[in-house]
Parts: structure tokens; C-alpha cells; sequence
């Protein structure tokens, strides 16, 4: 982890779009930590990975679906595995806020809808959703072996 300054934005590309964060240092960083804390403590990280790979046995040697469809069977399993909707909903609303506080845009070569200034992690499905969500938090949070021993 560097130092990074307050007003230098924070970029991340994935599919050929970037998305730009407001760097989590100061205020920022303590609403991060808070919100997170206040609103869920359910990983989806262990639920796609285990629904992800019973879709690849189960489609081993068939013919596999489009990615858009086979997106959407593991949320649709990642469903199946949650007692209720309230876990997943719990999951989706800390990320979305999360997400709301530090995107502060996008751009790509590609046709994408314009970044909306309220609420943008509406127009992104779950997977992105999880992607950026845990690059972003990984920001400001030390992985192992950048502690200091």
C-alpha cells in the first residue's frame, strides 16, 4: 500500500471500462469502515466460487452457455444457497453503498450508459458488482504480506 493523495482518483479497468474511485483515505476511509461494519458481514466470495464450479462439472462436455446466461445461473444457485433473501439483500445493499461512495465515474471505447451521479452501482450486475467492490476494498485494507512483521 503508498500513500495516495486526496485528490488523486483511483482507477481499476476491467472489460475495457474504467472505473474511477475516489481514493478511500481520510473521512472517506472512516465512512467506509463504519458503513461496512453497520451493514453486513456475509462473503459471497465462498457462494460463487462453490456455484461456479458445480456449473463447470455440471457443464463439463456439454455445451456451456453465453457469459450473460451463465452469469446469471450462478447468481440464481448463489440464491439457492442462502436461507433467505434477507442475507443476499443484506450482501448487495453494503456493497452497492460501498460502491455509491467511492465510484466517481467511467469511461470506455465501448457504448456505456453515462455515469450517473446518484446511486451508479445500480447499473452494475452482481459479478462486477463483487468485483470492484473487493478491489476497492482492498485499497486500503493490508493484505498479509504487506503487514509489517
Amino acid at each position: 500500500m503508498i500513500p495516495i493523495s486526496r485528490d488523486q482518483k483511483i482507477k481499476n479497468s476491467i472489460d475495457g471500462v474504467i472505473y474511477s474511485f475516489h481514493p478511500p483515505v481520510g473521512d472517506l476511509e472512516i465512512d467506509l469502515i463504519s458503513t461496512f461494519d453497520a451493514e453486513s458481514d456475509i462473503d459471497l466470495k465462498p457462494y460463487y466460487k462453490k456455484a461456479a464450479a458445480e456449473l463447470e462439472r455440471e457443464y463439463k462436455g456439454k455445451r456451456k452457455p453465453k457469459k450473460e446466461r451463465f452469469e446469471k445461473l450462478i447468481v440464481d444457485r448463489i440464491k439457492s444457497y442462502t436461507n433467505t433473501t434477507d442475507n443476499m439483500k443484506n450482501q448487495l445493499k453494503s456493497m452497492n453503498t460501498i460502491l455509491n461512495m467511492g465510484l466517481c465515474g467511467w469511461v470506455s471505447k465501448k457504448k456505456i450508459p453515462a455515469f450517473p451521479k446518484e446511486n451508479p452501482a445500480d447499473l452494475l450486475p452482481i459479478e462486477l458488482k463483487r468485483r470492484l467492490f473487493e478491489w476497492y476494498w482492498g485499497q486500503f485494507n493490508l493484505d498479509e504480506d504487506e503487514v509489517k512483521k
